[in-house]
């Protein structure tokens, strides 16, 4: 449910600020005498921080209960009976989490850009796509997986919600001081490359 909850949030959030941005855009475009043609707009810049934000706040968070959830409803004592790895069943809920989460964003691109193509006409798939397969989809792998096996050990729902939390204040941080870095000018560090 949860992750339902996301998908659908971060899909209503970008598809808004699409609106948004697309009509302030019409209107300048009208006011300098530009006219309505918006052939290869790059809508990216509408809603491309909105989607890393509400990544990291709501879908890294959710990766930290995967584990902790199988103690809560008794199905990791009946896996503990199985001649199951722990190194498979780690490997096992890395995959159906990003599966999950790659699903929910499958449907947050295509409705998106079924909006923005209503909103705005034509506009420029290539970096459309480039956006969530180069900075989305990676992210959507490295922060909730971080988050999940962080919170892996955790004996509670409410104490791996807190590894959760702590884990996406972190990401947060590490992000501001990242596009910090990239707006002052200032050479990259190791911990930067590092950045999740």
């Amino acid at each position: 449910k949860t992750l339902v909850v996301a998908t659908l949030s971060l899909a209503a959030m970008c598809a808004f600020a699409l609106i948004i941005g697309g009509s302030a855009t019409q209107e300048f475009a009208e006011k300098i005498g530009a006219g309505a043609n918006y052939t290869g707009v790059d809508i990216v810049p509408f809603f491309g921080l909105i989607v890393y934000f509400v990544m990291i706040a709501l879908f890294t968070p959710i990766a930290a209960d995967a584990i902790p959830l199988d103690h809560h409803v008794g199905v990791s004592e009946l896996i503990e009976t199985l001649p199951l790895r722990r190194e498979t069943y780690l490997i096992g809920k890395l995959l159906g989490m990003f599966v999950s989460i790659l699903a929910g964003l499958l449907v947050v691109v295509v409705v998106v850009g079924v909006i923005a193509r209503v909103t705005l006409g034509n506009y420029d798939l290539i970096s459309y796509l480039q956006m969530w397969l180069l900075a989305a989809l990676p992210l959507a792998f490295l922060n909730p997986s971080l988050c999940l096996l962080a919170a892996a050990g955790q004996p509670s729902r409410k104490r791996a919600a807190l590894v959760g939390g702590v884990v996406a204040i972190v990401c947060f941080m590490s992000f501001t001081t990242s596009v910090n870095n990239s707006l002052t000018g200032s050479a990259l560090t190791v911990l930067d490359l590092l950045n999740p």
